[in-house]
Order: C-alpha cells, then structure tokens, then sequence
C-alpha cells in the first residue's frame, strides 16, 4: 500500500505532462483507502489522453507482473465518461478473481453505451466461465456468468463482434445448451463467424470436431486457419501437432504466433523438439517471446521443468540457420 505523502507525488505526476514514471504506475497498486479516495476525486481533472495513457499502462503490466494488483483503480475508471478509459480498464481487471469484478463486467456487457466496451467485458468474462468449470468460483456465480452471457447472445445479432465475443466465452462453460449454439453458428455463411466458431469449438473441448478443427488448418482463408491453429491449443488436440508445426512457416505472421502458442498447449516430445530448434534457428525477437512462453509451457505440461530456451546464445549458429532450408528441416 502506498502512504499519504507518496500518493502526492502520484497525482503530481498523473496530472502534469510529464512521462509517465514507472515508480508512479506501481504504486496504483493496492493503494490505501484514502489514496484511492484522493485519486478518485482528482482523476476527473486530468487530461482524457492521461487517464487513457494510464490505463493502458496498467492493463500493460498487471498482464506481465502478477505480483501487482491494479484492480482497485480499473474499478474505478470503469465509471470513466471516455469508452476507451473503459475499455482499457476491462483489460486492466483481467488477473482479478473478485466476484466484484465479474459483476462489474456483466453490468457493462450489459448496458455500457460503448460497443466496444461491451464486447471487452464479454471477451473478459470467459475467464470467470472457466474457473467456474474448475470449482474456483461458487457454482451460483458460474451459473450467474453463463446466463448472463446466453441472454445477451439471444439479444445479439449472431454475426456481431459482441455475439461471438459471448459465444467465445460461454464455450468454456460445458453446459448442454453451449453446443447447439456452437454447431449453429459453424454453418453460417460469415468467414468471421466461422472463424470465431472454431475458438468455441476448441473451448467447448468437445472430440466430436476435432476433425473439423483440423481440416479448418488448411482454409484458404488466413482467419480460419488462425482460429483452427488457437482451436488445436485450446482443445489440447495432439493430431494437429505436425501440421502445426508446418503453420509456423505460414506467411502470416499471426498464423505463426498461433501455431507456436498451440504447440505450448499441447506439448508431448514432438511439439517440444520442434519449439526448440525453431529457437535455435529464429531471430525476431517478438517471434522469439512467444517461442519461450510456448517451450516454457511445454515443459510444464510435461512436468519437466529443467527445460530452458537457448535461443540467442551463439549468433555464429543463428546465422548458420537462417535459411528456407533450416525451416523446411522444422517438421
């Protein structure tokens, strides 16, 4: 918690136009009751693009530091007049496991005036879906969340980004009623409704498309694949690992990150194997973030935690690989 007079230098930094200080960021974590209030009263009379910088921010690290908690303040700026301070806020609470903070999230699924917004809290809610699958909320909360989400599909045109924002998040939910909802929406003539069908598909986890996940791996179109690819981690689909690992030399680049998450979730020795020599041979530092959080994962789920990326190590082996051969040599 932060004291009084920290806080001061808080709102000073808050409310000039100087860059944002990381110290000032952290200590919106877990601030005092009378910090809060001060914030609160003050937050009104700096600039929108502050408030919005700000919460952007916090959303940034509460998605990389687990040991902040900015949920406190996203609460609050989840009254903000700007949609986008809201919205950035829902991103803000994603870590939070508060009964709180999901009721909050229903309320603005339900009646924030932002489209946008509507469909953040709708996309955030999916993670209150699963934990009530895992007993980590009371079941009459589980039961709260997925009723909230059905009524505002049955309320919502299906082809909206907000209806299959619902359907992603309610598929976690293995209630019987998920899966029409999910067979009806994979026949519908929309490339982005059939695309965002197979992320419920993979969720839903049930075997009977997985078939149907997997031929989805070779669409022309480059959002079905991207979805089939998500759909194989989610569903956990160990068939899908070499085709997996020849989508990693997709042409698009979202395509890659998809595969190689995929191969994190599924793991087992052929996935890993492929993870690790494609850390060897790749040199984008983004593609290679992704590749260690996948190889990381990997490890977990195989209860090998001795595993380690050495990517980057010996540029005279990076240079060695770089090439459409060393690629091809992936699979």
């Amino acid at each position: 918690m932060t004291d009084t007079q920290d806080f001061k230098d808080v709102i000073e930094n808050l409310s000039s136009n100087e860059a944002l200080k990381a110290a000032v960021i952290y200590k919106l974590s877990d601030p005092a009751a009378n910090s809060l209030a001060t914030l609160r009263a003050a937050w009104p009379m700096f600039d929108v693009d502050r408030r919005r910088q700000v919460m952007a921010r916090l959303a940034e690290i509460g998605e990389s530091d687990f040991q902040v908690d900015f949920s406190a303040v996203a609460m609050m700026a989840l009254g903000d007049e700007d949609s986008d301070v809201r919205r950035h806020s829902i991103e803000a609470l994603w870590p939070s496991d508060s009964l709180d903070t999901m009721r909050a999230l229903i309320e603005a699924m339900g009646s924030d005036p932002s489209t946008e917004v509507r469909e953040a809290a709708a996309d955030a809610l999916g993670k209150f879906v699963m934990e009530s699958e895992f007993n980590e909320i009371p079941p009459q909360a589980g039961r709260e969340v997925v009723d909230a989400l059905l009524r505002t599909m049955a309320r919502t045109p299906e082809r909206s980004n907000l209806y299959l924002r619902a359907l992603g998040s309610v598929s976690y939910s293995s209630r019987a009623e998920i899966a029409p909802l999910i067979e009806k929406a994979a026949m519908h003539d929309s490339i982005d409704v059939r695309a965002a069908t197979l992320l419920s598909m993979g969720r839903y986890g049930d075997e009977r498309w997985n078939d149907f996940i997997l031929n989805a791996l070779d669409d022309a179109e480059p959002a079905i694949r991207y979805e089939a690819a998500r759909a194989c981690g989610e569903a956990a689909i160990s068939d899908a690992v070499p085709r997996l690992i020849e989508l990693i030399k997709d042409n698009d680049r979202e395509i890659k990150h998809a595969a190689i998450w995929s191969l994190g979730e599924i793991g087992g020795s052929e996935a890993q194997e492929a993870l690790m020599r494609l850390a060897d041979i790749e040199i984008d530092e983004d593609l290679l973030e992704s590749i260690e959080d996948a190889v990381n994962m990997a490890a977990i789920m195989a209860g090998d935690l001795s595993m380690h990326i050495l990517a980057g190590d010996d540029e005279d082996d990076l240079d060695e690989w770089e090439t459409d051969e060393d690629y091809s040599n992936l699979s």
